[in-house]
Parts: C-alpha cells; structure tokens; sequence
C-alpha cells in the first residue's frame, strides 16, 4: 500500500524500488489528496506497474456502513472491508470491533447497508470513523440523510454505479438503470468500464477503440 505522499516524483521513486525488488501487487491509496492530485500520481505509477506485470488497485472511496431502522440505528465508517466471491457467490466482507456502537445493531438486526463515498466526503468520513453514535447524532453532525426501507437503512446521497464490465448484456445494463430508479438517488453518477490494461479484453480491443480525455 502506498503512503499518503503528496511528492509525486518521491512517491514514484519509492514505487519503483518495490517494482525492482518483486512486488506484484499495489494498492494506490491516498484519502487527503484531491481528485487532480491523485490523477497524476497514477498517471505516474500506471506505466511502471504495466512494465513489471505489477497489478494498480485503486482504493480512493470511504466505505460507510449502516444498521438498525426507524427506532435506532447507527453508521460507522470501515476500513477494513471488500468484495469478493465465495463459493461461486459474490460476497461483501467487513471487520467491526465487538467495541463499537454499530456492531450492536448488526447483531441485532442480521442485515446491513454499505454506503460509497469520495474524497470529497473525507470531513464526513472522519467523523463517522472516529466519534460514538453512543455519545453523539452522526447523521445532525455531518448532515447525511438517512433513508428507512423494508428493514435497511442506508445513506440518502449520491449514488455510483458502474456498467460496461466485461460480462455486459443488454439485459444487465437495463437491469442497473432500473435498479438506479428504484433508488431513487439524490444525485447517480455513472461511470463506464475501462479494461485493465493487462487484461485480455483490453488486448482484444486492440486500436479499435479511442480515447479520449
């Protein structure tokens, strides 16, 4: 994992003496920088990880986390979490503390949501991550809006959702737009897929496709 750096060329060079001494994979991980800053930090370490068959992991989101409903709830930010797949099933896993006032609701209740959030929420995030709803209303301090539905609870903000994976159909795209509208987000920003570089779609793709900044 990198070090949050804001030294572009010392960060690149660090990078570099892990590349040469075997490391093969790297995750990109700076919560403090801005969107520009980050951009050209991986702008910088793409080409280099491509040259040593070193996998770019990007982990610039805040995952937040929610349980409970209409009567008491609560919302952490974690850290320790991600997706994956288990016995042929796609799975999302997190680490809670027996310690924190949220793990309290998810033993209760069984169910959880996981909420998304950019750096632009860092402000948002910390709070979450470092103060007890024991002792403080999370969601009147930061301004985030919950939303209670048929048991869950989740966090009324921008939504993101990706489409364009390798496995696309017409279908599943219309199935994602649909579920967008479900939502019914404040605010749904959606990106498209963009290959691996050393993935085999990407060499399929060949020059047929531009891009464009």
């Amino acid at each position: 994992m990198t070090p949050d750096d804001d030294d572009t060329a010392r960060l690149a060079d660090r990078v570099k003496s892990c590349l040469a001494a075997g490391v093969r994979l790297l995750q990109y991980r700076h919560k403090s920088a801005d969107a520009g800053l980050r951009r050209r930090q991986l702008e910088a370490l793409a080409p280099r990880c491509e040259r040593h068959g070193c996998l770019l992991v990007v982990n610039d989101d805040w995952a937040l986390v929610s349980a409970g409903d209409e009567t008491a709830w609560n919302m952490m930010t974690v850290s320790w979490c991600g997706i994956g797949e288990l016995g042929g099933c796609d799975v999302f896993y997190l680490f809670v503390r027996p310690q924190r006032y949220t793990h309290e609701f998810l033993l209760k209740h069984g169910c959880f949501t996981v909420s998304m959030f950019d750096g632009g929420f860092k402000k948002e995030m910390s709070f979450c991550g470092s103060k007890s709803g024991r002792d403080v209303d999370k969601a009147a301090a930061t301004g985030l809006t919950p939303v209670f539905d048929n048991g869950f609870v989740y966090l009324g903000e921008p939504a993101g959702f990706i489409v364009g994976l390798e496995n696309e159909t017409a279908e599943t795209l219309e199935e994602t737009y649909q579920m967008a509208r479900d939502w019914k987000p404040d605010l749904a920003n959606w990106s498209m897929y963009t290959p691996w570089t050393l993935s085999d779609l990407f060499s399929e793709l060949g020059d047929t496709v531009a891009v464009l900044d």
